[in-house]
């Protein structure tokens, strides 16, 4: 090997060495903006190569751990007596993490359904409380949708300020509950957002607590082992439905062309007024198929502004929703192997027009009838 070589190999090896390393990393909930508890014992946690030396510095306090055999480190620091700050807070092990604009003062978790869920901005005077809203020592985690079998390490979200241009999407729940306690205490307060409209308390409620209580042991372990099963039993109906389908010639068509039904200004000329709820077949309808349904909406500016969210009830079969033409969401068999589920989502401000909008759904209903509930829309066949 000649020397050039040599040294290009030796260059190759300190890189591939270097990516190798498990830098010291932290979850979400740490990051700039965060609040901390002004408690005895705060825990701050994190992850980095099995037996690496981390060391956390907030407000003058210092804090050492070594990770364990899985990477997995936590100090604690007595913050009982500490000013508010705000503080930058270091994280060193083989790297250096800094993290700014740390406070110290109380931490709330603000969690439950749509009420929980409901944003200051589509609240009663909303503009004029938003407009006044700056406030340093009031900030909201919001935690992001989503969804797992079993407890998470981390989740996705970020600290914001409350302000004009970020006030609007705080619970307004939280967001009153904590400027109310901010002002009374004179402290920091952070409200970690983690709701989700529709959903039961059960899920928001540990296992083990749940276990404590006879009367919920065997729903819970009937639950346990229907999830367990859940993913197989979900795998082979996909296989066995798509099977029948081709067999019977009664797989989902591509529409050649979406906005002859679910755009604003398609004519609905030939199309049948279907009064809801009601089921298929009526006069003219197959009892399955491809149906469409739509209706024209006239939203002000104020509520156009704000966004909103639509339900309506159960569909029967897999459904795809469009607003003014455009695709929000849908579902089909491989996701959802049961029917007449709800139909229930949120139509995103930059999505609505100031005037005439049109909800349009396309429904594929392959072994069923027709199922709709909710207001009159225009329905055709496809």
């Amino acid at each position: 090997m000649n020397i050039p070589a040599a040294r290009f190999a030796l260059s190759m090896l300190l890189l591939l060495a270097h990516s190798l390393r498990a830098d010291v990393r932290l979850p979400a909930i740490f990051s700039e903006h965060m609040v901390l508890m002004k408690a005895g014992s705060v825990p701050v946690w994190g992850k980095a190569d099995a037996g690496e030396h981390v060391r956390v510095t907030i407000g003058g306090k210092t804090a050492d751990s070594d990770a364990d055999d899985t990477g997995r480190w936590k100090v604690e620091f007595n913050l009982k007596d500490s000013a508010p700050g705000p503080f930058e807070m270091t994280v060193e092990g083989k790297n250096r993490i800094v993290i700014p604009d740390a406070v110290i003062g109380e931490v709330w978790l603000a969690s439950g359904q749509s009420n929980m869920e409901l944003p200051l901005r589509v609240t009663a005077d909303a503009d004029a409380e938003i407009a006044q809203s700056a406030n340093p020592f009031l900030r909201q985690f919001a935690v992001k949708k989503t969804g797992a079998n079993k407890p998470m390490d981390d989740c996705d979200g970020q600290w914001t300020v409350a302000g004009p241009a970020t006030s609007g999407e705080f619970t307004a729940i939280g967001y009153y509950f904590g400027k109310e306690l901010q002002q009374a205490r004179q402290q920091p307060v952070g409200i970690v957002h983690a709701s989700n409209g529709g959903t039961f308390i059960e899920p928001w409620t540990p296992v083990d607590a749940l276990n404590r209580i006879e009367d919920f042991r065997a729903p819970i372990a009937a639950i346990e082992k229907s999830a367990t099963n859940y993913p197989i039993a979900k795998a082979k109906f996909a296989k066995d439905f798509a099977a029948w389908l081709k067999a019977h010639d009664r797989e989902d068509k591509p529409c050649p062309n979406i906005n002859e039904y679910a755009a604003v200004n398609t004519s609905t000329a030939g199309w049948t007024t279907l009064p809801l709820p009601t089921k298929a077949p009526v006069p003219g309808f197959p009892s399955t198929g491809v149906y469409w349904i739509r209706r024209d909406f006239d939203v002000s500016a104020i509520v156009a502004h704000q966004g909103f969210k639509i339900m309506i009830g159960a569909l029967g079969g897999y459904w795809q929703v469009y607003w003014n033409g455009k695709l929000l969401t849908e579902t089909t068999y491989a996701q959802m192997p049961g029917k007449d589920f709800a139909c229930y989502f949120a139509v995103p401000p930059e999505t609505i027009l100031t005037g005439k909008n049109t909800l349009a759904i396309r429904i594929y209903s392959p072994n069923s009838q027709l199922i709709v509930r909710g207001g009159s829309l225009w329905a055709v066949v496809s």
